[in-house]
């Protein structure tokens, strides 16, 4: 039986930040969740804590 090993990674992208708000006058954390499939790639990737929808569309877009 094969091992199971935590997921490592190898390429990441940082989202962009929304237009028309300063990126110098705001900080937060979006946190996404998804499962992996087999080729380490993210499915069902959605919002587990928001910041609002224009920081959630950019934080998914980026994890895809």
């Amino acid at each position: 039986m094969g091992s199971i090993s935590p997921p490592k990674v190898i390429h990441s992208v940082a989202p962009k930040f929304p237009l028309g708000i300063p990126d110098r006058e705001f900080s937060g954390i979006v946190t996404v969740a998804l499962p992996l499939d087999t080729n380490g790639m993210p499915q069902q990737v959605h919002v587990a804590r928001s910041l609002g929808p224009a920081f959630d569309e950019n934080a998914i877009s980026a994890v895809k």
